[in-house]
């Protein structure tokens, strides 16, 4: 009898400490930046997410022309604009670009969301910097003429 009235006991603790549990909140914001991508036409672009600073976490990464291997991973493009896309419920507050050449960034023509590319042929490797409440994030990517 003892036993089993202490069983209960145990039984009805657990169920009490179940019920009064928080559920997990949704809407918390997520661990990491949200993953970006550019769109020219049909054609999508993948981004490689470098360093960031996101709710209180900091990942430090290489700079752009480090991230991506122009060679290989740059994407045959035509077109003379790039629609940044973000896969976040919310879009950043602000979106900045660079180019990078020689090691060495320079600002590139950003329109809120849109990238204008170069017309010359080549081979450009581009950062991209989202900013939001949560944080900034910064991304890289290459592209061909």
């Amino acid at each position: 009898m003892k036993r089993w009235m202490t069983m209960m006991t145990i039984i009805l603790i657990f169920g009490i400490a179940a019920a009064c549990a928080k559920p997990a909140d949704k809407s918390l914001p997520a661990s990491a930046p949200p993953q970006a991508y550019g769109m020219v036409g049909e054609q999508r672009i993948p981004f490689i997410l470098g360093s960031y600073h996101w709710n209180n976490t900091i990942a430090d990464a290489p700079p752009p022309y480090k991230l991506v291997n122009s060679e290989t991973s740059a994407v045959e493009l035509v077109g003379d604009e790039l629609l940044i896309e973000f896969e976040a419920e919310s879009k950043p507050e602000r979106v900045a670009a660079y180019t990078w050449e020689n090691k060495t960034a320079a600002p590139a023509a950003v329109s809120g969301n849109r990238l204008l590319l170069p017309r010359e042929p080549g081979t450009y490797i581009y950062e991209v910097v989202g900013t939001w409440p949560q944080g900034d994030a910064r991304y890289a990517f290459a592209i061909r003429r």
